[in-house]
């Protein structure tokens, strides 16, 4: 392996995760399908109409949390870099120090990924490969694999 590669597969990165219409659309064949599975159970029909709002409910929470990150614990932002390890940034708030939970999800167009930040509860983004520029997201994919196999919690 040249030094080259080295000193590349080093670089610090930063992604800022964008809104995914493809996680959307994906979410909401899985929650029409979940609604009409609530509304077809042999269940009395107020428990039937209940069930089925929850999950209409718990549509809106997916959407703004991981298709678009809206949400106040959001994650919008992931950094690495070599002296500092990981680090978040949700959408109030500032740059901070976090360890990644594994394990960590990673495929080909599909990352999961959880953080302990250090002044909060754990936090998660799914990142679908439409919310990155494709060389980004292969990046992180790369970066989460090599801590992945390190079993490190950098």
């Amino acid at each position: 392996m040249s030094y080259n590669s080295l000193t590349r597969f080093a670089r610090p990165l930063r992604v800022e995760l964008r809104a995914s219409r493809r996680l959307a659309l994906a979410a909401a064949a899985l929650h029409s399908l979940a609604c009409g599975a609530c509304l077809l159970a042999t269940l009395p029909l107020p428990l039937r109409l209940l069930l089925a709002g929850l999950t209409a409910v718990h549509y809106g929470v997916f959407l703004r949390r991981h298709a678009s990150a809206r949400a106040g614990r959001a994650i919008r932002s992931v950094a690495w870099d070599r002296t500092r390890g990981w680090q978040v940034r949700c959408r109030r708030g500032a740059w901070q120090p976090a360890s990644l939970r594994l394990p960590v999800f990673v495929s080909a167009s599909l990352v999961v990924m959880r953080f302990r930040p250090a002044t909060g509860s754990a936090c998660s983004a799914l990142v679908v490969a439409d919310r990155l520029p494709a060389d980004d997201f292969r990046r992180l994919r790369v970066r989460l694999l090599q801590a992945a196999r390190a079993g490190a919690t950098e």
